[in-house]
Order: structure tokens, then C-alpha cells, then sequence
């Protein structure tokens, strides 16, 4: 089975005595048996202020490995895959280390599990990252998993004095979930109370009724384009659009794939595509959207553009999401710009626009680009209003 990890890399001040630590470094990929289950996806964000490069990998030779980069930028996120290719049958245990060019030290990753069969790719590379898997469509209810499905570990990178704090948090967390019910109350009429959770634990839907299930719906490449410049701060225009996307966030289902791009002064990708399911990693990027800087339209559709068609799904829905206040040009002579736009609707990739607490002199170019990418055009003013772009969602998704 596929695995996809989130780690946000927290870096300090390089003294000569500075470490960083691992919340986990530990994974278990449960039973190797069919194609995938030796094949795990890294979701790697760089939270830091700096870039950093992924200068080698320590592995055994029979092991894969495939980077969609390895310049981690500031704020940015790659894919690592790796495909262990097991020699016998049996439990293993394998380490990785990762040297990065912010540690002086490698980071060291164990991954076990027991291969009951060979999988049928027994190739040794990795499998591109164009390459789909048909298996995410299934689901196996709470700890049990289904053959190829993905999950999710949010791990975070942090300074040691800051990894002892959080271990400590959780320790007490558990001590307090670990309290047993006092035995003279009837067990019949105790109000069961909800345990508590720790940050980074999964989130779970419990009404499954805010989901997508319905086979009428064609699986979803959702982009969405963020204008993160200082005037988004302004009138609660980020809050709203944040409210905005996690109420489309929440109906995504596996085979559904959201990714954000955010532009100020430059553009950059915050989160990379993102299976449906794992609405923990989208809700705490969403979370994390920053706003400041100067607007560079242009730059964030050309990026929103490159990562839309890199995750294109055939006879699916192919949307990008432009949320702005308006405050931007994209240049009356800019024909360049607009012919990529035009030729991106052609081939499936629709772009709308969401106009954020938007003025009404800025609706002009909004409707402009939205005709263009042969997309709507939606006004959000107030939480009332927010529903419109998972309805929008949901037209184009109708089969």
C-alpha cells in the first residue's frame, strides 16, 4: 500500500551544538503482499525561511528512490517516493537517512512490515509520479486497510528542547485518556465524552453525509490559487476565504486531489496534490496560508497552471480556483498570459475566480480571466456565501 507522510521541517539558528529531532521516525507498512504495498510516498514541506537540499540518501542497493526535486524551497513541498523491493519473505526492517543540507546530521527513518507475498511489480524502480493508483478509491473502516490505500502520518521536524515540550504534552494527554470511569456510576447512563486529541491526530468524519460518495460524481484535481499579498489581511478576506476552503475540503473523498499555490511576491506551491482523505495535512495547510507581500498574479496562474496539468485526471474534473480581492493586473497587453489561459481551458483545466470582499471596479478583470478559462466567476462577502464554490465544484463533477 501507498503511504503519503507530511514532515514540516522547523529549523533553528545553526550553532555548532543545535539538534533537531523527529516526532516519529518510525512507520509500519503493515503486510507486503500485492502492487504498492513496498511503495511509500514522503510528503516533505519546508516550513523554514530558507531552502533546503536533500544532498543524498543512505540506502541498500535493491531500494528505489525518486525525488520530484531536491531543492526543498522555503514554504514549498516535494515528493519522495521509495520502493523497497524486498529479497524473502518474512518481517523486515529497514533504515533510510536522509542528509540535509540544514543538519550536520542525517535524519534516520525505519520502516518495517512482513512480506507475506512477492508484489507483482517486482521492478526495481519507483513508479512515476503520473502514475495513478486504482486502489484509492477503496476503504476499509477504522484501523483496517484496504489494498493500496493511502495514509497519513503528520510527523514534524523541530528542535530538541521544542520535541521534549510536545512529548511531555502528549505524555500527560495520555495519562488523562487513560483514566478509567469511576465504577459505581451504571455504565448505561454515562454520557460518553469525547477523548482528547492530539494536534496532528487524523481527522475523522463522522457524517458521512458531507462526502461525495455518490458514483454520479467524477473524481476531483482541484488547484487552488491563493493571492497571499498584505491586502488579503485586510477586512478578514483570508479568514473567509480559509472558511471557504475547508468547507470544500470537507466532501473530498480519496480519489479527489487538492492542491494549494499561494502568490505574493512570488509564487510557490504550499501544498502539493493531496489525496482527499488526508484532510488533516490540507486543514493544516489551509491553517497556515500566510499574507504579506507585494501581488503577482501572472506568476501564481503560470504555477497554478504547471501544477494542475502535472495531476491531470482523464475524464475527471480539472479545476483551478483563483481567490483574490481583485487588487492585480494581469496587463492589457499581457496576450501571452491569456492565450495560456485559453489553451489551458481547451485542454480540460477550467479556471474560476473566487472575488474575496472583492470592490466592484475590480469585478471587470476577475470575469475577464474566469471567461477566459472557461470557468465561473463567484463573489464571496460573508460565510453565507461560501457554499457557492463546492456547489461549483460539484456541477462540473456530475458525470
Amino acid at each position: 500500500m501507498r503511504l503519503i507522510f507530511t514532515f514540516l521541517f522547523y529549523f533553528g539558528l545553526n550553532f555548532a551544538f543545535s539538534q533537531n529531532g523527529l516526532s516519529k521516525t518510525e512507520f509500519d507498512l503493515g503486510i507486503v503482499a500485492v502492487q504498492n504495498d513496498d511503495v511509500i510516498d514522503l510528503n516533505i514541506v519546508n516550513q523554514t525561511e530558507k531552502d533546503v537540499f536533500i544532498l543524498r540518501v543512505d540506502r541498500k542497493v535493491q531500494h528505489a528512490v525518486l525525488f520530484s526535486s531536491k531543492l526543498i524551497k522555503s514554504k514549498n513541498a516535494i515528493l519522495f517516493r521509495i520502493k523497497f523491493n524486498p529479497q524473502k519473505k518474512g518481517n523486515f526492517e529497514e533504515e533510510i537517512g536522509i542528509y540535509l543540507s540544514s543538519n550536520s546530521e542525517p535524519i534516520l527513518l525505519k520502516f518495517r512490515g512482513e512480506v507475506k507475498e512477492f508484489p507483482k511489480n517486482k521492478l526495481q524502480s519507483c513508479p512515476s509520479f503520473a502514475q495513478n493508483s486504482e486502489a484509492q478509491t477503496t476503504y476499509f473502516a477504522h484501523e483496517e486497510r484496504k489494498v493500496n490505500e493511502i495514509q497519513s502520518e503528520y510527523v514534524e521536524l523541530m528542535d530538541i528542547q521544542t520535541l521534549k515540550e510536545v512529548q511531555q504534552n502528549k505524555e500527560v494527554l495520555n495519562i488523562v485518556q487513560e483514566t478509567p470511569k469511576k465504577k459505581e456510576e451504571p455504565p448505561l447512563l454515562i454520557k460518553p465524552q469525547p477523548k482528547p486529541r492530539l494536534a496532528n491526530d487524523a481527522i475523522v468524519e463522522n457524517n458521512t453525509t458531507k462526502t461525495l460518495l455518490d458514483d454520479k460524481y467524477k473524481p476531483n484535481n482541484i488547484v487552488f490559487l491563493i493571492d497571499a499579498s498584505t491586502s488579503m489581511r485586510e477586512a478578514g478576506r483570508m479568514d473567509l476565504l480559509k472558511t471557504t476552503m475547508i468547507k470544500l475540503m470537507e466532501p473530498l473523498r480519496s480519489i479527489d486531489y487538492l492542491s494549494i499555490v499561494t502568490y505574493s511576491g512570488e509564487a510557490s506551491t504550499l501544498m502539493p496534490p493531496t489525496s482527499g482523505k488526508d484532510k488533516n495535512i490540507i486543514k493544516s495547510s489551509i491553517e497556515n496560508i500566510p499574507a504579506a507581500g507585494s501581488t503577482q498574479a501572472v506568476k501564481g496562474i503560470k504555477e497554478a497552471i504547471e501544477v494542475g496539468l502535472s495531476n491531470f485526471i482523464e475524464n475527471g474534473n480539472n479545476q483551478i480556483f483563483l481567490a483574490s480581492d481583485g487588487a492585480f493586473d494581469i496587463g492589457e497587453r499581457n496576450t501571452r498570459l491569456r492565450n495560456q489561459i485559453s489553451k489551458t481551458a481547451e485542454s480540460g483545466l477550467s479556471i474560476s475566480v473566487i472575488g474575496i470582499k472583492n470592490e466592484n471596479w475590480t469585478a471587470k478583470r476577475l470575469k475577464e480571466i474566469a471567461s477566459l478559462g472557461k470557468g465561473n466567476y463567484v463573489k464571496i462577502k460573508s460565510e453565507k456565501e461560501t457554499e457557492q464554490v463546492l456547489e461549483d465544484v460539484k456541477i462540473n463533477a456530475l458525470k
